[in-house]
């Protein structure tokens, strides 16, 4: 069985009911629609999900920054709106060579292979040796 039956069988065993939201659709109002055009509705809803659930099959590094993003956020414990913000900006502001070391080290930590691991894999040593070529620079700013 291949990834878009698997997929398509998940959906299909997951009821969707009005507060099954979908992307654009926030404000479904169940007694507005006919009995189609709900199970026109419906389906498009399982299309999406499907479509949703492969693009995070095919790209785990999206997986991967926000399970690490998740991380720093249970470690820090922000307890508020405005530091919730803070710690996001500064956490996605840091240098792109942490945080592809990190994405990379999750990655191999769930075993996940790929040319996304080769690819971070190159970043990374490229990002150490510019870090050691380059240490006090002023003009290197990555």
């Amino acid at each position: 069985m291949n990834m878009k039956n698997i997929l398509t069988e998940q959906c299909k065993n997951r009821a969707f009911v009005p507060s099954d939201s979908s992307y654009g659709s926030r404000n479904y109002d169940p007694g507005v629609l006919h009995p189609e055009q709900k199970e026109k509705f419906n389906q498009y809803k399982i299309v999406l999900r499907l479509e949703n659930e492969a693009y995070m099959h095919n790209h785990p590094e999206i997986r991967g920054l926000v399970s690490i993003m998740l991380r720093h956020f249970l470690e820090k414990k922000p307890s508020r709106g405005e530091e919730v913000q803070e710690l996001c900006a500064a956490y996605f502001g840091r240098p792109r060579g942490t945080i592809a070391a990190e994405l990379l080290d999750y990655l191999l930590e769930i075993k996940q292979q790929g040319a996304i691991v080769a690819e971070l894999r190159r970043e990374v040593a490229s990002t150490a040796t510019e870090a050691v070529e380059k240490p006090l620079d002023p003009e290197y700013r990555q």
